[in-house]
């Protein structure tokens, strides 16, 4: 196995999707979006509490 660089599936799906602009398409990942933000916030403010 080489050190190829494989670009991350999210990255790829993201600009699958901003390469193809649909409403559906806009509608599935913006939720999983805003759950991952979310999350990332909720660590956040965990790491600056403690």
């Amino acid at each position: 196995m080489g050190s190829g660089r494989m670009p991350a599936p999210h990255a790829h799906i993201y600009l699958l999707l901003l390469k193809t602009r649909r409403h559906n398409a806009l509608m599935i990942y913006y939720p999983l979006n805003v759950q991952i933000y979310t999350l990332f916030l909720s660590y956040f403010h965990l790491t600056q509490v403690a």
